[in-house]
């Protein structure tokens, strides 16, 4: 991947690769202590709201069953975060010690392989139940895209970041986020977007035979970079 003249498609996805991961944590490194700074100059304000807790109302914002789901994606989160990680640094000697524990190399790929079906189904069940309620509230797609609790970008939550770096330095008042914030839906997008590149490219490393009777062979080589630095991020 060091080679551009070469090997072009892989210099340039491990380029992209590299940015976008250090891009993204810089952004919210930045964002986070901020936001600190922010709080320790007005932290008279946030503990007295912290601790009234006089009328105030409370709503239950996800059902049991949507809860479940956050459990069931935060396990098998981690234990492909856990196994990845101890694959792609296999040379190293906590990532050699973390393979003993799961049995040896072999054992912790079938892990890894188990978390990432059952991440898969969980992703598929969520498009399903995008499409009932799409369905059912008789909604286009632009509507579920774009309405006002939608999960996806819009222009008023680039207004509100910038508004949120002016609150930040104390140049504006907090912006009336909706439903979902800029970061929430940050988040959101984060996982979405990594379970279909993260899948996608899983699903090449495991069928290498299936896929280069499709596709090149270098393409193998992309999907190792792309799979775990987008895993890493």
């Amino acid at each position: 991947h060091h080679d551009p003249d070469k090997y072009p498609w892989l210099y340039w996805s491990f380029r992209f690769m590299v940015a976008l991961l250090v891009g993204t944590l810089a952004f919210f490194l930045i964002h986070t202590l901020l936001w600190l700074f922010r709080l320790v100059r007005t932290r008279h304000h946030w503990i007295e709201h912290k601790e009234s807790d006089e009328g105030q109302v409370y709503y239950k914002r996800f059902k049991r069953f949507q809860r479940w789901q956050h459990a069931v994606m935060i396990v098998s989160f981690f234990t492909l975060a856990l196994t990845g990680m101890a694959l792609k640094f296999s040379y190293a000697t906590w990532a050699q010690g973390i393979a003993w524990l799961f049995g040896g190399g072999q054992t912790m790929g079938y892990v890894h392989r188990f978390a990432a079906v059952a991440l898969i189904i969980l992703f598929t069940y969520h498009l399903a139940t995008l499409v009932r309620r799409k369905r059912e509230g008789k909604l286009s797609w632009l509507q579920m895209l774009s309405g006002p609790d939608t999960l996806m970008f819009t222009l008023t939550d680039v207004r509100q970041i910038w508004q949120s770096f002016m609150w930040f330095f104390g140049r504006a008042e907090r912006p009336k986020y909706g439903r979902y914030t800029y970061w929430e839906k940050f988040d959101y997008f984060a996982v979405f977007w990594g379970v279909l590149v993260i899948g996608s490219t899983g699903f090449m490393l495991w069928f290498p035979e299936f896929f280069t009777r499709l596709i090149p062979g270098w393409t193998i080589n992309v999907a190792t970079i792309i799979h775990s630095d987008e895993a890493l991020l």
